[in-house]
C-alpha cells in the first residue's frame, strides 16, 4: 500500500519557517561531525583549491587587471627609440636625448603633453640621518600629466624645471615616515642632495609611485631641468619618455604621425646629425600598463589558469566523496522516508550539508590564500612589478574567495541533488 507523505511547508528564511532552517543545520552539522574523516578530507580539498585560486587572483588582479594609480592612466603611452641594426638583435626599446626628446615634445600635436625622466640614487642628508635612496629627475609637467597631488605642499612645476632654478625634490610618503618622522611641516624643508641645497616642496600620498613597476621605485624626485637643446648631443641617449595622449586621440593616430617625423627627420637633420630612421633608428610606443607588466603577463595567466585547474580537480573530488557517502547512507535515507520524510527535505538537507562543506572549505582557504600572499611578496619583490602595492589585504583575499567559493558550493549542492541514491 502506497504511503502517502505528510504535506511539506514553504521552505523559506523569513517568518516562522527559521527554525526549519536552523533544525536542517544543526543536523547537518551533527552529520559532519560524526564522520571527521571525511569532514576534514572535504574541507582539505576545498581550501587548497579555494586558497590557492584566491591567492594567485588576487596578484591576477593587482598586476594585470587592476588599473595604475593615474588620472585617465588608459591614455599614458611609453615612448622609446631603437636601434635594430646593432649587433645580437639590435637595441630595442631604448633611451632618448635630450634634443631628441624637446624635439619630439615640441613637433608632436597628438598628445596632451610629453615627458621625460631618469633613474638615480643620491645622498639625503638634513633628515634624521643621512641615507642613500632612489631618485628620480623629472621634467616639469610629469606629476601634472599623472594626476596626482601631493599630501602635502605641492608638486615640481615647470618653473622648478628651468636650468639653473632652486632646487626642489618631492618625496614619497614611505620616506617621510621613515626619514622625517611623518613632520607635517616638513614642506619647504632644506636638505641636502648629493651635497646640494634643496627645498622640500611636498611629499606623494601613500601607494603613489612612478615609474611605475620599478623594482626598487624611487622615493625623491627632483627636477631635471635639461636646459636648452644642444644639437650636438643627439647622440647622449639617457632619457625614459612619457606621453599623455589627447582626449579622443587613438593610439594608431598617434604612432602615425610618430612615423611621419621618423620619415621627414633625416632630410631635416641629414645623415651625419644622428636623425630619426624608420629602419635604422625609428621610435616605437606602448600603452604604459602594457609595457609595466609585459614580463610577467604570459607566466601569471598560465599560473592563473592552473591553480583554475586545480580548483576544479577539487570540487570534482568533493563531488565524489559526497557520492561515496551518500551510497553509505541508503540504510539511513530509507528509514527517514518511512518516518515520513519527503524527496524534498531529505535533498534539502544534503544540500546543507554540501554548503556547510562549502562554507568550512571558503574559511581555511581564506587563511591559506592570505598566507600565501604573504609568501608570494616576499619572494616577488625582486621578480614581479607592482608587489610592494598593497594587495596581499584581507579585502582582497575575500573578494578572490567571494569569486571561487560558488562554485564549489555549486559543486556540492548539485552532487547533493542529483547523485543521491534516492534522486532517480
Amino acid at each position: 500500500m502506497k504511503r502517502n507523505h505528510p504535506r511539506e511547508r514553504p521552505y523559506t528564511i523569513e517568518g516562522a519557517n527559521v527554525p526549519t532552517f536552523l533544525k536542517d543545520l544543526r543536523y547537518a552539522t551533527r552529520m559532519l561531525a560524526a564522520s571527521p574523516g571525511f569532514t576534514a578530507a572535504a574541507v582539505i580539498c576545498l581550501a587548497l583549491g579555494i586558497g590557492a585560486t584566491s591567492a594567485i587572483f588576487s596578484v591576477v588582479h593587482a598586476v594585470l587587471l587592476r588599473p595604475l594609480g593615474y588620472r585617465q592612466p588608459e591614455r599614458l603611452v611609453r615612448l622609446y627609440t631603437e636601434f635594430p641594426d646593432f649587433p645580437n638583435g639590435g637595441l630595442r626599446r631604448f633611451w632618448t636625448s635630450p634634443p631628441e626628446y624637446l624635439e619630439l615634445a615640441h613637433d608632436l600635436q597628438s598628445w596632451e603633453s610629453l615627458d621625460a625622466w631618469n633613474l638615480g640614487g643620491v645622498n639625503l642628508a638634513g633628515a634624521a640621518n643621512p641615507i642613500r635612496v632612489t631618485s628620480c629627475a623629472i621634467t616639469g609637467g610629469l606629476m601634472s600629466s599623472l594626476g596626482v597631488s601631493p599630501e602635502i605642499g605641492r608638486a615640481i612645476t615647470p618653473q622648478d624645471d628651468v636650468q639653473g632654478a632652486p632646487l626642489v625634490a618631492v618625496i614619497s610618503h614611505g620616506l617621510w615616515q621613515r626619514a622625517f618622522g611623518s613632520d607635517p611641516a616638513v614642506a619647504g624643508r632644506v636638505v641636502q642632495i648629493n651635497g646640494r641645497n634643496a627645498n622640500v616642496a611636498g611629499v606623494m600620498p601613500p601607494g603613489f609611485t612612478f615609474p611605475p613597476g620599478e623594482l626598487d621605485p624611487p622615493e625623491v624626485w627632483v627636477p631635471i631641468q635639461l636646459g636648452p637643446p644642444d644639437q650636438r648631443r643627439r647622440g647622449s641617449h639617457f632619457l625614459y619618455l612619457i606621453g599623455r595622449l589627447k582626449p579622443g586621440v587613438p593610439l594608431r593616430q598617434a604612432q602615425d604621425e610618430i612615423a611621419r617625423h621618423v620619415r621627414q627627420s633625416e632630410d631635416r637633420w641629414g645623415r651625419g646629425n644622428h636623425p630619426f630612421s624608420p629602419k635604422e633608428h625609428p621610435i616605437v610606443s606602448y600603452p604604459l600598463h602594457g609595457e609595466v607588466v609585459r614580463a610577467v603577463r604570459p607566466a601569471l595567466w598560465t599560473l592563473m589558469g592552473a591553480v583554475a585547474f586545480v580548483l576544479l580537480i577539487a570540487c570534482v573530488n568533493v563531488a565524489n566523496l559526497l557520492l561515496a557517502r551518500a551510497e553509505g547512507r541508503q540504510r539511513e535515507i530509507a528509514i527517514r522516508r518511512a518516518l515520513g520524510a519527503g524527496l524534498g527535505q531529505l535533498i534539502r538537507q544534503f544540500t546543507t550539508e554540501g554548503l556547510l562543506l562549502s562554507l568550512a572549505g571558503a574559511a581555511v582557504g581564506l587563511a591559506l590564500a592570505l598566507g600565501g600572499l604573504k609568501l608570494m611578496i616576499a619572494a616577488g619583490k625582486a621578480s614581479i612589478p607592482r608587489a610592494s602595492s598593497r594587495f596581499a589585504t584581507l579585502t582582497h583575499a575575500i573578494r578572490s574567495t567571494n569569486a571561487t567559493a560558488p562554485i564549489s558550493v555549486h559543486s556540492a549542492g548539485r552532487t547533493a541533488r542529483t547523485t543521491s541514491p534516492w534522486s532517480g
